[in-house]
């Protein structure tokens, strides 16, 4: 399990998402664990999975539309709480679950 937590632009948080299976997707489609609006947001737009070594984020566009610390990329990881992750102008934190 592990927690992702969603604020927008002006860094309002909107949700947390506890996710209880090892990959959680992110987009506008309904079948996303974690959805967003905006006409930036691609329908499966990324996916967030735990492995033993820890947490990964994917770009499902093909197209880089996910920045971290600034840079974009197609999959970044270790994820660290520090890391400043951006798609389509929502900011997102993941985390491991204490248990």
């Amino acid at each position: 399990m592990f927690n992702v937590i969603v604020n927008n632009s002006k860094g309002e948080r909107i949700q947390n998402f506890h996710c209880p299976v090892s990959e959680c997707t992110i987009g506008k489609a309904r079948d996303n664990f974690i959805q967003l609006r905006g006409w930036k947001v691609a329908p499966h737009h990324a996916e967030i999975h735990r492995t033993s070594k820890g947490l990964f984020i994917e770009d499902k566009t093909g197209q880089k539309r996910i920045e971290v610390n600034g840079e974009d990329v197609d999959h970044h990881g270790q994820i660290r709480s520090s890391d400043n992750i951006i798609i389509a102008g929502y900011y997102i934190q993941a985390g491991m679950s204490a248990s």
